[in-house]
């Protein structure tokens, strides 16, 4: 497992990177707000949501149960969450030039 936090496009990123799942869990929320807004699993691009039955705590990063696929992300915090998520990737296997 792997944990970073970043700010991007107004929005600031924690995100969670385990191996075994090839995803990242991520949470975001607006820069100047304190309290987590949203939960995703975002893999290879593709933004999940968590099932409202069995939500993520915000204080144990332990993986919850994610649906089916989201749709309406807003494009910043997609972008955000994305551009983040590419800066990571690159950190934990730096591609050989």
């Amino acid at each position: 497992m792997w944990m970073q936090t970043g700010c991007c496009e107004g929005y600031k990123v924690r995100g969670l990177q385990e191996q075994r799942d090839a995803g990242w869990r991520i949470t975001t929320w607006p820069e100047g707000k304190d309290e987590p807004q949203n939960d995703y699993w975002v893999k290879e691009g593709v933004f999940f949501r968590p099932r409202p039955d069995m939500p993520p705590s915000h204080t144990e990063w332990q993986k919850a149960s994610f649906g089916a696929p989201e749709y309406n992300v807003d494009e910043s915090e997609k972008n955000a969450v994305l551009e983040l998520i590419q800066k990571w990737d690159e950190q934990i296997s730096p591609t050989n030039a």
